[in-house]
């Protein structure tokens, strides 16, 4: 038994004097003035933990923008690449060269990319 339920018991019974009345409620309203500042302190750091909460929303929903961008990206880079040459509607062109597809093309944009942008 805790020792608010120890005092809320004592409170019940009463006491039988009236000295003691007086000090059980003495004890009565200093363990209100403990619970009042825990429930306050609790209260506190629940707005901590939903401030908190609300920015990670935030970050998670501008990450999930990213990531359907990235997959939009990525969508329309397999339709342009398509693995069977010459079956896509585009290829990638490589000024001074032929036109490239699937693999060849991936090849092809992988090295610029390692160069800095030049092929």
């Amino acid at each position: 038994m805790t020792d608010y339920e120890n005092l809320q018991a004592r409170c019940q019974r009463g006491e039988p004097t009236l000295s003691a009345a007086n000090n059980l409620l003495a004890e009565c309203r200093a363990a209100i003035g403990r619970l009042l500042a825990e429930n306050e302190r609790v209260e506190t750091e629940n707005e901590t933990f939903k401030a908190e909460l609300s920015g990670l929303r935030t970050g998670f929903d501008a990450q999930n923008a990213v990531i359907a961008g990235l997959k939009k990206e990525a969508e329309r880079w397999r339709f342009v690449r398509n693995a069977i040459p010459n079956q896509s509607p585009f290829a990638v062109w490589r000024e001074g060269s032929r036109p490239l597809f699937g693999k060849w093309a991936d090849e092809a944009i992988d090295a610029a990319m390692g160069k800095g942008g030049e092929a």
